[in-house]
C-alpha cells in the first residue's frame, strides 16, 4: 500500500522528533539567574497536586511541576484543587509547608481572590503589566506549547543558522475564543510586499517549530489572553518576531525593539514585517536578543530556580 504525502510527511516528522528526544542532552542549565543555595535539595521539597482542577490543565501544570524538578524532590499527592484556572500546591522549607499557587488562567485579569489570600506567593502566567496591587502576586513567565521544545531545541537552533526558507511566517488556530487572529491572517494574505507562509493550517508541532526556525521573520497574535506559546518559542530558537502588543510582565525585563519588535495593529505589522527583510543586521540582532533571553529567564532550568528562588526570598531564606 502506497503512502499519502501527508502520511509520509507525518512519520517523517515523527522520526525526527523521536530521534532528537533519545539522542538530546538532559544536563541542567549551569549559569542561573537566579541563585539557589548549595543544598536546595535538603533544604526545600514540594508537594504536588496529584489531580488538577481543570484535567487538560496537565499541559501546563505538568511542565511546571518537571521544570521544579530538575532543582528540588517533588511529590506527587492528593491536594484539593477547590480554585478555577490554579494549581494549589505546597513548599517545604525547613520542614515548614507554605501554599503556593500557580494562576495559569490565559485572561490577565482572571485571579481567585481566595486563593491569592491563603498563598505565601501566587505565580500569575499572564501577568499585567500594570500590577494587581498585591505583592503576594508575582510574575510567573510562560510556558512552550510542550516539553517537546527542549529535546528538538539544538536542532532548531542549527535550522535557524542556515539559509531561511521563508519570508515572514506563522500558523494560528482559528478557535472561535480568540479574537484578531482571522482579520490578521487575511490581511496578511492579501499584502503584496512579502510573502507570507503559515495562515490558519495548523501542522504537527515539530514541522512548525522547523519552519519557524527556518523563516526571515515570525509573526505573533493573542491567544485568548495577550501571550500565546509561540512566543515563548520564537524566542526559544531566536527567531526574529514581530507581534501584538502584550501588556505582560516576565521575570526579567522584555523591551520592544531589542527582544521583538511590538505592533498594536495589522497595517503596522505589515510595514514592521517588510522593514525587517530589508535589513538582516536588524533581524540577526533581535533574534540573537531574543535567544539570549530565553535562555536567562524563560528555560524551564531557569523558571523553575526563580519559583524556588522567590518563595525562600519570602521564607527569609537567603542564597549563598
Amino acid at each position: 500500500m502506497r503512502l499519502s504525502s501527508l502520511n509520509r510527511q507525518w512519520l517523517y516528522d515523527l522520526a525526527t522528533e523521536t530521534f532528537f528526544r533519545l539522542t538530546a542532552a538532559t544536563k541542567r542549565t549551569q549559569r542561573l539567574t537566579w541563585n539557589l543555595p548549595a543544598d536546595v535539595q535538603r533544604v526545600v521539597a514540594v508537594r504536588w497536586p496529584s489531580r488538577y482542577e481543570w484535567a487538560p490543565g496537565a499541559k501546563w501544570g505538568d511542565q511546571i511541576l518537571d521544570a521544579l524538578a530538575r532543582w528540588v524532590p517533588v511529590r506527587r499527592e492528593e491536594i484539593a484543587q477547590p480554585y478555577r484556572g490554579t494549581v494549589q500546591c505546597h513548599f517545604i522549607v525547613h520542614d515548614k509547608s507554605f501554599p503556593v499557587a500557580f494562576n495559569t488562567s490565559d485572561y490577565p485579569d482572571f485571579l481567585e481572590p481566595a486563593s491569592v489570600a491563603e498563598t505565601l506567593v501566587t505565580f500569575k502566567a499572564q501577568f499585567d503589566a500594570r500590577g494587581y496591587g498585591d505583592d503576594r502576586i508575582v510574575a510567573g513567565g510562560y510556558l512552550p506549547s510542550s516539553t517537546r521544545l527542549y529535546s528538538l531545541l539544538d536542532h532548531l537552533r542549527n535550522l535557524g543558522a542556515r539559509e531561511p526558507l521563508y519570508d515572514v511566517y506563522g500558523r494560528f488556530g482559528l478557535d472561535a475564543t480568540v479574537g484578531i487572529r482571522g482579520e490578521v491572517l487575511g490581511e496578511l494574505n492579501r499584502q503584496t510586499l512579502f510573502r507570507y507562509f503559515g495562515g490558519d493550517s495548523l501542522v504537527r508541532y515539530s514541522r512548525y517549530l522547523q519552519q519557524a526556525a527556518r523563516s526571515k521573520v515570525c509573526v505573533d497574535l493573542p491567544g485568548r489572553g495577550p501571550l500565546c506559546f509561540r512566543f515563548v518559542e520564537y524566542l526559544a530558537m531566536g527567531s526574529c518576531i514581530v507581534g501584538w502588543r502584550q501588556g505582560i510582565k516576565f521575570p526579567g525585563p522584555l523591551s520592544d525593539g531589542v527582544q521583538h519588535v511590538a505592533v498594536d495593529d495589522t497595517p503596522t505589522m505589515i510595514q514592521q514585517c517588510a522593514e525587517l527583510l530589508a535589513n538582516g543586521q536588524r533581524r540577526r540582532s533581535l533574534g540573537d536578543a531574543a535567544r539570549q533571553y530565553f535562555d536567562t529567564y524563560l528555560h524551564r532550568d531557569q523558571l523553575g530556580a526563580y519559583y524556588i528562588h522567590v518563595v525562600l526570598a519570602r521564607c527569609g531564606v537567603t542564597s549563598q
